[in-house]
């Protein structure tokens, strides 16, 4: 189906939604609101690991899509998530080894969704927004209800720096969490360091991530010589004290999957994982609701954000 101002194409892992004629700057993919799993019953087999769908974020791409014609394409997945996640390392993205093909297929179509950006506006000028929806709040903000958690593998899929224009790169994450904050909804924006991390070093005290990236102090410095000087600075008491705990390797909880970390490297500005709660995706049949509020809010902040786009 198309017509002057968007296309909708099949593929053979699901659709394509995409501007007629522009290229698109962002890349929405929606990779767990497929098929329900019973269609495949006895016909493929799925995934030793049971994974609920994110549902109700399809019509939500959906409308961001509609309200911003001419910039945005969606991809997306209709193969159940049970039989097929393109969002994990492929040995454990299925089980049925005719799955192979579509695990590709999909990724190759986000990679030539990029190019074509690249080619079109250059490098490091689009976006790629992973939308999905999450069940649990993270239990290490007790208390807190988040509307929107941002997963950016803490940080590392955002580009900080502008090499064309020779400045720092105003942060897309930051940017959107602001303004979701300012129409009232409650957003989770990682930092560099894990909330368990954090935690881990109020407690224990400095760790090194690297000979590159030492971490020091409350205030997150990253300077090696603070680091040094407060090593320098401990008793042997307490080295083996703070030795004797290992810090936790766990990132954040929704911190971004296999999708925006493997295609951040193809020259976007930020891969994001964008996690809506599920009082956000509320169906549309229940009226006026607060998260149908909460929704609208969401959908008019993102396209706002799209159409300041340079």
């Amino acid at each position: 189906m198309n017509n002057a101002s968007f296309k909708i194409e099949c593929r053979d892992f699901g659709l394509v939604f995409k501007p007629g004629l522009n290229v698109p700057r962002v890349i929405i993919t929606v990779q767990h609101n497929g098929l329900n799993p019973w269609v495949f019953d006895g016909l493929i087999t799925p995934r030793d690991r049971l994974s609920a769908p994110d549902l109700r974020v399809m019509p939500i791409a959906t409308e961001i899509f509609r309200q911003n014609m001419g910039k945005v394409a969606v991809i997306y997945n209709c193969i159940p998530r049970t039989i097929l996640d393109t969002n994990v390392e492929e040995e454990e993205a299925y089980a049925d080894p005719r799955m192979e093909k579509y695990f590709h297929s999909y990724h190759r179509e986000v990679s030539a969704m990029i190019r074509a950006a690249n080619d079109e506006y250059g490098r490091h000028r689009c976006c790629l927004l992973d939308l999905h929806g999450f069940e649990r709040q993270p239990e290490y903000v007790p208390g807190q209800l988040y509307d929107v958690i941002l997963g950016t593998s803490n940080c590392h899929t955002i580009r900080h720096f502008d090499d064309q224009n020779q400045k720092e790169w105003e942060r897309s994450d930051e940017t959107l969490s602001q303004q979701l904050r300012e129409v009232g909804l409650s957003v989770f924006l990682p930092g560099y360091e894990p909330i368990r991390l954090r935690q881990w070093r109020k407690e224990n005290g400095p760790y090194l991530m690297g000979i590159d990236l030492p971490i020091c102090g409350p205030d997150n410095n990253r300077d090696f010589e603070s680091f040094m000087a407060f090593e320098e600075s401990l008793t042997q008491e307490d080295k083996q004290r703070r030795d004797a705990k290992s810090p936790p390797s766990t990132p954040d909880d929704y911190n971004g999957g296999y999708l925006i970390r493997s295609h951040f490297g193809e020259g976007v500005a930020a891969a994001i994982q964008i996690e809506l709660s599920p009082e956000l995706r509320e169906p549309r049949s229940r009226g006026d609701t607060e998260g149908a509020k909460k929704r609208e809010r969401f959908i008019a902040t993102v396209s706002s954000v799209i159409c300041s786009l340079q």
